[in-house]
């Protein structure tokens, strides 16, 4: 991937800022993606950044992606959520049969997927050829555009579930035709709203054996640089998004403070001392975040094009990006909130929407406070173990 390549990219996401802007609202009040953007991020091949390069992908960069993901997000942070969920779904297809993934993008070559991994209610019981799926997953970001979605599922074998080597049990994911699932209108949220990430759920649905896939134990069938890791490895790239909100809280108060003079006061919002500290404050929050995210994703890059598999080492300091990035975005939005006054309460201000946004991409399980105590755990002991 060369810089020529990230700057055609980047200029993609850059020419869907009119269009996100004239239906932004509308993904706010519907909550949803709405279908022109879904559409003009479909044919401009976003979806196919991760996808093997066999079946007509791309296998871009992480810090491409990670650039894309951040210039959506300065526009409309549902969006670009949309957008990585898109990318991360065909990301599996590196690791589905051949033949399994073929058969996926027969009808769509730009064939979008979507789901959840939560196991919590859902089961999958062994049968000839496959498996019986019943269970209801919240949280499917873009399943109103999935041609196909996937719920994850713990395998119960006599009644208990399966355990994976090392004596936990063995989740997976399981892949089905979006025709086969039912969508559940229970995305009321504080923020994101725009992503659609309603419930999903299937009542003892087939799932053939070769549209399953082990959380811990699946290899890839494709062998480029961007599938060497677990299948979990592009999640990593969501919190990115928390960037892209900073940079719009920011530069919406700019434009707000240039413009206002607080009630009872003679001066201009953007001269007062305070005001001009918290912004620069917010501007170093921002600046360091994303640094440390790009750092960590250019030495993931180095090593997977140098034929590599990344190190925990690596992987814990990405925990770590991630997690600061989260935490970074929602001090600076609050920083400028809180002097914005109430121009910033209602639904018409991007600060509002900022605020709500930040907050809800920090509940992600990649963002929790979780990663930290991994990572300290791996510092101190030499191992990182998911959450007790």
């Amino acid at each position: 991937m060369t810089q020529d390549d990230e700057q055609v990219w980047l200029q993609k996401a850059r020419d869907l800022a009119p269009l996100i802007e004239k239906h932004r609202d509308e993904g706010e009040r519907e909550r949803r993606l709405p279908a022109p953007i879904f559409e003009a991020m479909r044919d401009s091949g976003f979806f196919r950044m991760w996808m093997p390069k066999v079946y007509g992908g791309n296998e871009t960069s992480l810090e491409t992606l990670l650039s894309v993901g951040e210039e959506v997000a300065k526009q409309d942070v549902a969006a670009a959520w949309n957008l990585i969920i898109g990318v991360i779904g065909n990301f599996l297809l590196a690791y589905l049969p051949e033949s399994t993934a073929r058969e996926m993008i027969a009808s769509n070559p730009d064939t979008y997927i979507a789901g959840a991994g939560n196991p919590t209610n859902a089961t999958a019981v062994p049968t000839e050829g496959g498996y019986i799926l019943s269970g209801t997953w919240p949280l499917a970001s873009g399943c109103h555009q999935a041609d196909w979605l996937f719920g994850g599922s713990f395998v119960l074998e006599e009644g208990k579930p399966r355990l994976a080597p090392g004596g936990r049990p063995e989740q997976c994911i399981f892949v089905f035709p979006r025709n086969k699932g039912e969508i559940l209108d229970t995305w009321h949220s504080i923020g994101l709203r725009g992503t659609g990430s309603d419930h999903i759920r299937v009542e003892s649905i087939f799932i053939p054996e070769d549209r399953c896939l082990s959380l811990t134990a699946s290899s890839p069938v494709q062998l480029g640089p961007l599938y060497r890791g677990p299948i979990l490895d592009g999640l990593g790239v969501l919190p990115v998004v928390s960037l892209g909100i900073a940079r719009s809280a920011i530069e919406a108060f700019k434009e707000l403070a240039v413009n206002k003079t607080p009630m009872m006061g003679r001066t201009r919002l953007a001269e007062l001392h305070t005001t001009q500290e918290r912004v620069g404050r917010a501007e170093m929050l921002l600046g360091a975040a994303r640094a440390y995210v790009y750092e960590v994703a250019r030495e993931i890059d180095a090593v997977q094009r140098a034929g590599g598999r990344v190190g925990p080492e690596v992987l814990a300091k990405r925990r770590l990006a991630n997690y600061n990035a989260a935490q970074s975005a929602i001090q600076a939005v609050d920083l400028l909130y809180a002097i914005a006054g109430t121009s910033a309460i209602y639904h018409s201000s991007r600060l509002e929407r900022c605020v709500r946004d930040a907050r809800t991409v920090s509940q992600h399980l990649v963002a929790a406070p979780s990663n930290v105590e991994m990572v300290g755990q791996f510092l101190l002991t030499g191992e990182m173990a998911p959450r007790r």
